[in-house]
């Protein structure tokens, strides 16, 4: 899937879904998190891990 279509499809910026992608994402919104785990049909821990500094 391109991120383009992944933005029309959720509404998320193209710019957020680049930096989620490229693990340059500093922090996600929960906004976020909801609509890409509805997009997905899968949880939070489906999608992020956690890995400490």
């Amino acid at each position: 899937m391109k991120m383009s279509d992944l933005s029309k499809a959720t509404g998320i910026n193209r710019g957020t879904i680049q930096r989620l992608y490229h693990d340059e994402a500093a922090r996600i919104e929960l906004d976020v998190m909801d609509k890409l785990c509805g997009f997905f049909e899968c949880t939070p821990g489906d999608i992020f891990t956690y890995t400490p500094d």
